[in-house]
């Protein structure tokens, strides 16, 4: 079971596999089928039909309103406490980061490493210019990332 402090707060510092896991949970309550999206289905899903590089367009003035970041917050805000993009989703672009299902070999140090995960949407510390619908950052599924959340696809 994930557990925040508060049932408004979006779920923070979860590794993949428990994501992976509750969404397997999820899909069998609800007779279902649930998964983290790919990195293209979340991209597309924030994009919310635009080809621009945020879906407020190519200037960050506009957001202020859409995405918690380190301009206009200093922790997690509450889940849909920002406007939502044109989707209608909440939160896609900062306030959490969230897990795809992708993963990627790196190289580090001269070493392959495999198996690396992609995370989108960048957390409510990152600069306004680094929020993009094409960010993404990589982490170990086994690893609580910083700021972790799972969207959930049907």
């Amino acid at each position: 079971e994930i557990v925040t402090e508060a049932n408004d707060l979006l779920p923070a510092i979860v590794s993949r596999d428990r994501a992976e896991g509750f969404c397997l949970q999820f899909g069998q309550r609800w007779k279902v089928e649930a998964a983290i999206p790919s990195g293209e289905q979340w991209e597309y899903a924030c994009r919310a039909g635009t080809s621009t590089v945020r879906f407020t367009g190519y200037s960050t003035e506009l957001l202020d309103g859409y995405a918690a970041m380190s301009t206009n917050s200093k922790s997690r805000r509450n889940v849909a406490s920002m406007m939502p993009n044109t989707f209608g989703l909440f939160d896609t672009l900062g306030n959490v980061a969230e897990w795809c299902s992708n993963t990627v070999e790196i190289e580090v140090e001269g070493k392959i490493v495999p198996q690396v995960c992609l995370c989108r949407g960048y957390d409510f510390r990152t600069v306004p210019t680094a929020v993009r619908s094409a960010s993404l950052f990589t982490s170990s599924a086994a690893v609580r990332a910083g700021a972790a959340r799972l969207a959930v696809q049907f």
